[in-house]
């Protein structure tokens, strides 16, 4: 996998958070408990 297709797969990954609060709020509660 090149640089390029990487750093578009976390672009996406993050539109995904920006649409998905709620899975950014289950991520922040798990960073919590750890």
């Amino acid at each position: 996998m090149s640089k390029d297709q990487s750093g578009r797969l976390i672009y996406l990954s993050l539109l995904l958070l920006k649409l998905n609060p709620a899975k950014r709020l289950i991520q922040a509660l798990t960073q919590l408990k750890k």
